[in-house]
């Protein structure tokens, strides 16, 4: 991927979290951060902007009123929006306690308006500023939409072929735990019991490999149709809903599968490819609930 490339993926994440709603802020700031590693560019200016700044230091000194006093270089102010972003996304900082206290201070405009003209969109001209990009360059946004579509559809096609779903941290400690407590109890448990309960284990990853590739396929799907008209949310919000429930697939939070498999079965029913595709993750996630 170019470096013109790679920046059209960044800025395309910037708005699409300008154009986010807050329910789905926590996917698009996630999407955004990805953005920022993945071009040259605005990692090293950033990475540069980082030397010697301290977050914590300059948190406290911006944050002793009801709004955010943002430091006025424009340097640290990359580095303190990046490092509010990644606060945000780390859960260090709530967001919503966030737009309470700072972002507030106009009773006519919703604080998460205000959040992403004062934070997103300054940083969003600092780094094109910074960059010496003029606003001819986002002439060729939509070219950037096609690109990150493209590199998107890669990635899940790579995620089908090699992700694990064990593999991540949370499931990897639950499963450890569980092997801990099995252990404790293995000798008074026959051989049977032990064949018995490793071929569950093994149909629950499965069920759970097959649930996230069916999920991936829908996202493939969502991002390659040409005409997006026929549902009751757009396609970007469509998108986030999909990724938050391919996120509680990863992190192994099944109280969650109901109600966004409900949602996104209603919300596709009207195209015909991807209402099979909901009835195959419905039928899927049904079973791992009840297992």
């Amino acid at each position: 991927m170019s470096n013109k490339d790679e920046l059209y993926k960044f800025f395309n994440a910037v708005d699409n979290l300008l154009n986010s709603k807050l329910v789905f802020a926590g996917s698009y700031i996630s999407d955004l951060l990805h953005s920022i590693a993945d071009s040259e560019d605005v990692y090293n200016l950033i990475a540069k902007c980082m030397v010697n700044f301290d977050f914590i230091e300059e948190w406290q000194t911006a944050t002793t009123s009801n709004y955010i006093e943002f430091p006025q270089d424009s340097s640290k102010q990359i580095a303190f929006i990046f490092c509010m972003l990644n606060n945000i996304d780390d859960n260090n900082l709530d967001i919503n306690k966030v737009l309470e206290h700072y972002f507030t201070f106009d009773e006519n405009v919703p604080a998460y308006e205000i959040f992403k003209q004062e934070v997103v969109y300054r940083f969003r001209n600092l780094i094109a500023d910074e960059l010496g990009i003029d606003e001819n360059f986002f002439d060729g946004q939509s070219e950037a939409e096609e690109i990150a579509q493209l590199n998107d559809l890669q990635d899940t096609q790579s995620q089908i072929e090699t992700e694990q779903i064990d593999q991540p941290k949370q499931i990897k400690n639950a499963q450890e735990t569980s092997d801990e407590k099995i252990e404790i109890k293995e000798e008074n448990r026959s051989d049977e019991e032990k064949s018995q309960d490793t071929k569950k284990r093994e149909e629950e990853n499965k069920d759970m490999k097959n649930l996230l590739s069916a999920v991936l396929e829908m996202k493939k799907q969502v991002r390659s149709l040409s005409k997006f008209r026929r549902t009751p949310i757009s396609r970007t919000d469509l998108i986030a809903i999909i990724s938050t429930l391919e996120y509680a697939i990863k992190t192994n939070e099944s109280e969650y599968f109901y109600a966004l498999v409900l949602s996104i079965k209603y919300l596709v029913k009207s195209i015909k490819s991807l209402k099979i595709i909901a009835e195959r993750i419905e039928q899927i996630s049904n079973k791992i609930i009840r297992s």
